[in-house]
């Protein structure tokens, strides 16, 4: 009956623009797994939308939703499956989109409590 709106429907845009008739948004991104695909907007460890990985991962997301619409208008989309989908192919960007510099060794600090002096440097 209820859906975790932070997996699933991350930014629920169409959701807020019907309720509240707003059409400009400003967002704050700060999950760990997706600001690695944050590509050209800066801070995307992945490269710009310009460079040959960005291209390679905007390929790949394109690939993915249309080979899930296809499954689902067939029919033949596993549940679980379907799941996954839907958490891939939700939007993660707003009008604005606020999110923190991210260097690939804080991915192995991930788990830990920061320090004090990892919170300056941040």
């Amino acid at each position: 009956m209820f859906i975790d709106g932070s997996v699933k429907a991350d930014l629920p845009m169409q959701r807020l623009s019907e309720i509240f008739n707003v059409n400009t948004f400003i967002v704050s991104q700060v999950n760990p797994y997706i600001i690695p695909f944050l590509a050209g907007d800066g801070g995307g460890i992945l490269g710009s939308q310009s460079s040959i990985s960005g291209k390679i991962i905007a390929f790949l997301h394109n690939e993915i939703s249309h080979i899930t619409n296809l499954f689902n208008i067939f029919g033949v989309m596993p549940d679980p499956v379907e799941r996954v989908a839907g958490i891939a192919k939700q939007e993660i960007k707003g009008h604005v989109t606020i999110h923190p510099k991210v260097r690939l060794s804080d991915y192995l600090k991930l788990l830990r409590n920061p320090t004090p002096e990892y919170l300056q440097d941040a």
